[in-house]
């Protein structure tokens, strides 16, 4: 699934989209695996047929030397 964050580099907003494997999802949130360092707090913009989601990362964990990192998102009301 395709999402975007918007990031501070050299204290400029700067958005990425990017893509990531969905693990689980319920009404509340979503599970996923990314390439990508999120952070708690991040806002991300998730990309779908059906409807626009947005989320808030609440934990983000590294299981193994893979550099994927696992993430949880609660969904925002839009």
């Amino acid at each position: 699934m395709s999402y975007t964050v918007i990031v501070l580099e050299l204290g400029k907003p700067v958005s990425l989209t990017l893509k990531g494997d969905i693990i689980d999802i319920s009404d509340t949130g979503v599970g996923m695996r990314t390439h990508y360092p999120l952070e708690p707090g991040h806002y991300l913009m998730f990309d779908s047929e059906a409807e626009l989601k947005s989320g808030v990362v609440k934990w983000i964990s590294t299981p193994d030397d893979s550099y994927m990192y696992r993430v949880g998102v609660e969904f925002l009301e839009l």
